[in-house]
């Protein structure tokens, strides 16, 4: 089967160049002997990965438009980065944002290729170089664990579309029991029978979303052994999508997933075709997530729950169930208010007990500034993998 490597991908990147070590000098990059905070003066930081490597990093200009690539060091981490203009993707257009987002993981993909890394989701920035170390201060236990573990690892995203879905949908219509129903209505004018057609087109949806779903365990079944971990992405954007889902390996397992595609490709013939894109950095499995709070948020959240300027954690979900339980839309069943209310709470409760974790239950203005949660960004799972 035809494999699919990962698309933008960048010229060689030269391995890093370790304190001492001879190296030419790289095109585009300032004169050796530079600190990275020195060179950065631009609005702020635009964060690839994090990768496991005490010693200085130089890379080639691999950034968006050509810029140079930094590494800012605490203990035996290093995260990787470009001085960028501070911009939010989220106001950008779809087409717009695709050219940063590949460029983003071309990065991180070329790093891949000599260092093992924990991507960093895409669109985080920081203001200065400081920030970027309390990052890594912050985090450090999750990314020295998540480096760890991810050692070795590569990530292949597998895909299985149906080559063409009218022939299946052709052999489902001649099962005998839709045949009878669509028999029934046939010559009838369409104002008499619209609910035999929605019934049978709803049974006809449920035969291929069965097929669908034993064929994607069938391949499953058969890639599952070579995988560390599994992760179903979303099939729904294809109606002839079958499977799509990332698999964690070992590195020296890849051919294997390519030889057993090769062997599930002979089994079904001409019906299914398969996909494989990598090998790819662990987006799927340990992305790093900077988040940064908003006082205004804090401060409406707490005020909502009865809060003053410093809580705890108990404190805050004593709060919520308070007020949970005298607005429950149980105890209120025929009010929409009530649901909103509830919902209010709720989402307040949230950002409060993330807020916790890392402000210490304090709301002034100053400490929210100051707080930064750094966590790994969390994907259903399938369970039983070894």
């Amino acid at each position: 089967c035809p494999r699919q490597r990962a698309l933008y991908r960048l010229p060689s990147l030269p391995r890093h160049r370790r304190r001492g070590q001879q190296q030419a000098p790289l095109p585009g990059v300032p004169g050796q002997g530079h600190r990275a905070d020195e060179e950065i003066n631009m609005e702020g930081l635009h964060l690839y990965c994090v990768v496991g490597n005490g010693t200085e990093l130089d890379f080639d200009p691999i950034g968006i438009g050509g810029r140079r690539v930094f590494a800012i060091r605490h203990r035996d981490l290093s995260a990787l980065l470009r001085p960028s203009p501070l911009r939010s993707y989220k106001s950008m257009k779809k087409e717009e944002v695709i050219p940063y987002l590949f460029a983003h993981q071309a990065v991180i993909e070329k790093v891949m290729e000599v260092h093992t890394v924990v991507p960093v989701k895409f669109g985080t920035m920081a203001l200065d170089a400081e920030e970027v170390r309390k990052n890594l201060t912050t985090g450090y236990p999750q990314l020295r664990a998540a480096l760890e573990a991810m050692e070795g690892k590569i990530e292949l995203d597998v895909v299985a579309l149906w080559r063409e879905l009218d022939s299946i949908l052709g052999e489902i219509g001649e099962e005998e029991e839709i045949r009878r129903l669509k028999a029934a209505v046939a010559g009838r004018p369409p104002g008499e029978t619209l609910e035999e057609r929605i019934q049978i087109g709803k049974m006809v949806k449920a035969r291929l979303d069965q097929r669908r779903e034993a064929l994607g365990a069938e391949i499953v079944e058969a890639l599952k052994p070579l995988a560390r971990d599994l992760c179903p992405h979303p099939h729904n954007m294809d109606d002839r999508m079958i499977l799509n889902m990332a698999f964690l390996l070992d590195r020296e397992r890849e051919s294997d997933v390519s030889e057993t595609l090769e062997r599930l490709n002979g089994r079904y013939g001409e019906s299914i075709d398969f996909r494989c894109v990598g090998p790819l950095p662990p987006y799927s499995f340990s992305t790093v997530e900077v988040r940064r709070f908003d006082f205004g948020e804090i401060d409406r959240a707490r005020r909502l729950l009865g809060l003053g300027e410093c809580a705890t954690l108990p404190d805050v979900k004593e709060a919520y169930r308070r007020l949970a339980h005298q607005c429950h839309p149980d105890k209120h069943p025929a009010t929409q208010r009530a649901e909103r209310a509830f919902e209010e709470v709720t989402e307040a409760y949230r950002l409060l007990a993330d807020y916790c974790q890392v402000g210490g239950g304090a709301f002034r203005e100053r400490d929210v500034g100051e707080a930064i949660s750094v966590s790994l960004l969390q994907w259903p799972r399938e369970v039983g993998v070894a």
